[in-house]
């Protein structure tokens, strides 16, 4: 007799479904964090190939397409390097400074 009443379907838990705003985001920014990936570690020798596309772009004005990380994820952008800083290991890339040690790729177009 009790058991017929408890088979009712999910009824019995309807009111505890409710999820708050904060448990939302929480599991949001986990499912985001889940993703990201890790800092690439180019060698040397990658940043000395790479360091030559980008000389190229900056001086005879080519668009290379460039692959950096930023803030876990990895980033494709198309466009024209606008300068080298070689003091502070950084590229100027449409408006933005890239770190060197953020590049991932850097091809020709």
């Amino acid at each position: 007799m009790f058991e017929k009443e408890l088979h009712r379907g999910n009824l019995m838990w309807e009111g505890s479904r409710m999820l708050l705003p904060e448990h939302v985001e929480a599991m949001e920014e986990y499912h985001r964090n889940k993703l990201k990936v890790p800092e690439p570690n180019p060698t040397p020798e990658d940043l000395h190939e790479m360091g030559i596309v980008a000389m190229e772009s900056l001086n005879y004005e080519l668009p290379i397409k460039v692959s950096y990380w930023k803030d876990g994820f990895i980033t494709e952008e198309t466009g024209i390097i606008e300068g080298v800083d070689e003091i502070t290991k950084r590229v100027r890339f449409r408006g933005e400074f890239i770190p060197f040690r953020h590049l991932n790729w850097v091809e020709r177009m």
